[in-house]
């Protein structure tokens, strides 16, 4: 082992006190498998695709060296229990029970025994006897870009992808497909990862290597209890405690004379934080759940606002143009009335003239064409059959046998101005209304 020389600021005069200096024989190192070319949290609102082998291989440098925390605690300092070393890609493979682990993301969990000793206890166990870790998950905190799986149509269409994240359509699960990973922000041990992949490699008792260095161990995909088995076939994921009311405080046992009472605290210590961590285990996935079921009812309510916003200005608008309308109405029925009386007047004049010019032989289909004229034909007819019907009856006259005579018996309306039909429909239609 090479002599770690202090510097200046860390020598101390007192050959009795001794800064924590770290030795490398004090770290373990435990593999596990980090991200896997899978859907992670399938059949959940987390369902997310990282199938894509090239888009994992391609952030592998971001994992190497970043902080490892406990439970996504990443906002205390103090929470940090080593970094991310060694970080590699690892090929699909069949386990020895017959499982069949996708290729995915692998790496070590530096972590300082001295400094957290519970833990590493924790995560190596005793298989040979076996005794099996009693915690094995790992989980990332991950950035990236992703499309939807499905084509989903209409002005609704993102929220129908929300919605349906987690089910199934057309045979192929709803999913976010990642196409870019931005970043990796830490990765931490806990109890049930979205990524049911993502295991403790540790394995049998850890051996320290020749020359005192770091301690490592190994363990299959498939040595994992059939209780945590069975979590994963439920459908559960993993969930943050960072956000939970519950707190569990322990502090680190002070040597006693007793041995053996230290270890059966220590046991019941154990026993009670694993039963803690369950209970809050179960009561984040109800509250996820309920999370969900709110920010759906918010999007339906927010949608329902902004449907409702838009009718009420449609129907404002088709206010104003009915009312447009109404009066273009009221401005044109008197124009429309006196059309009327022109027309009815003008169609009997050209019945009138018809008679005449036809005297004794009046064809009724004429009279019908007549009746379904409209105004431009019947002034051409009144202008036809006033011409026939001076020719059916030419005046004469019996002094001199000349022509220019009139049909007027009298002048009395001499000097009078003219009178206009038009202007007295006109009068008679206004005063009708």
């Amino acid at each position: 082992m090479t002599a770690i020389s202090l510097p200046l600021n860390l020598q101390l005069n007192s050959p009795n006190v001794l800064p924590p200096i770290p030795q490398e024989s004090d770290y373990v190192s435990i593999p596990f498998r980090l991200l896997s070319a899978t859907i992670v949290g399938s059949g959940t609102w987390k369902s997310t695709s990282f199938e894509n082998e090239d888009v994992l291989k391609a952030s592998i440098p971001m994992l190497e060296g970043k902080p490892a925390f406990t439970n996504h605690e990443i906002w205390d300092v103090q929470g940090a229990i080593g970094t991310i070393q060694n970080v590699r890609w690892e090929d699909s493979f069949t386990d020895d029970k017959g499982n069949v682990i996708p290729p995915g993301i692998v790496g070590e969990y530096i972590i300082d025994g001295k400094q957290y000793p519970d833990l590493v206890r924790k995560l190596v166990g005793v298989p040979e006897a076996g005794i099996m870790p009693a915690v094995n998950g790992s989980s990332v905190t991950v950035r990236y870009m992703y499309v939807p799986s499905h084509d989903f149509q209409g002005p609704d269409a993102e929220w129908q992808f929300e919605r349906n994240i987690g089910t199934v359509i057309d045979g192929k699960e709803v999913t976010r497909v990642v196409t870019e990973i931005v970043e990796y922000r830490e990765s931490s041990i806990v109890n049930f990862p979205a990524d049911k992949f993502a295991r403790n490699r540790m394995g049998k008792e850890p051996k320290k290597q020749s020359g005192g260095g770091m301690m490592s161990a190994t363990l299959s995909l498939s040595e994992e209890s059939d209780d945590v088995r069975q979590v994963y076939q439920e459908g559960s994921y993993q969930v943050d405690l960072d956000e939970m009311p519950v707190q569990v405080v322990t502090t680190k046992a002070q040597k006693q004379d007793n041995p053996t009472e230290n270890t059966t605290q220590a046991n019941e210590s154990d026993a009670l934080v694993i039963q803690l961590k369950a209970q809050i285990e179960d009561a984040k996935k109800d509250s996820d759940a309920q999370k969900v079921v709110m920010h759906r009812n918010q999007k339906t309510i927010e949608n329902l606002q902004a449907n409702t916003v838009s009718l009420a200005k449609q129907v404002a608008d088709l206010q104003t143009q009915l009312t447009a309308y109404k009066e273009k109405v009221s401005g044109l029925e008197p124009r429309a009335i006196l059309g009327d009386a022109y027309l009815i007047e003008t169609r009997k004049e050209v019945k009138r003239l018809y008679g005449l010019s036809a005297k004794d032989d009046i064809n009724d289909n004429m009279l019908k064409i007549f009746d379904e004229a409209d105004i431009d034909s019947l002034q051409a007819f009144k202008q036809e059959y006033a011409k026939k019907a001076e020719e059916a009856h030419a005046l004469t006259c019996k002094k001199c046998g000349g022509k220019d005579v009139s049909r007027q018996s009298s002048n009395e309306d001499a000097g009078k101005p003219d009178v206009n039909m038009f202007d007295e429909l006109r009068k008679n239609a206004l005063y009708n209304l």
